[in-house]
């Protein structure tokens, strides 16, 4: 069963954006079945967390975005906890986002330096 939806976006600048959609299940959290169980309970509250890192000199560089929504019972206490899982799984998924964004930066420049000294 689908208990979150990670969707994101990397950037560089000069390139076309990457978007990105995951559909997550209960074996993709970090978290035991009952545990999860009991959190998403009927499911009809929703959670959303958006994170995005940039690392740009004057408008030039790269970035990464992430959106995680994840369904939750509709009690405090389970939309509390829902919205700090949310938060860890941003957390990471924007750090791997942004490390690919860097990369393809640094690709993007090797390769231009390169001309540059032909």
């Amino acid at each position: 069963m689908v208990v979150a939806k990670v969707s994101g976006e990397v950037f560089v600048e000069g390139d076309r954006s990457q978007f990105f959609e995951n559909y997550l299940t209960e074996d993709d959290l970090p978290m035991a079945r009952d545990s999860l169980s009991e959190l998403i309970g009927d499911g009809d509250a929703k959670v959303s967390v958006g994170l995005e890192l940039k690392d740009k000199d004057m408008g030039s560089g790269f970035g990464a975005f992430v959106n995680v929504s994840l369904s939750c019972d509709q009690t405090e206490k389970n939309v509390q906890a829902a919205a700090g899982l949310a938060m860890e799984l941003a957390e990471e998924f924007v750090a791997d986002a942004f490390d690919a964004a860097k990369s393809a930066w640094k690709d993007k420049h090797k390769t231009e330096t390169t001309r540059r000294r032909r």
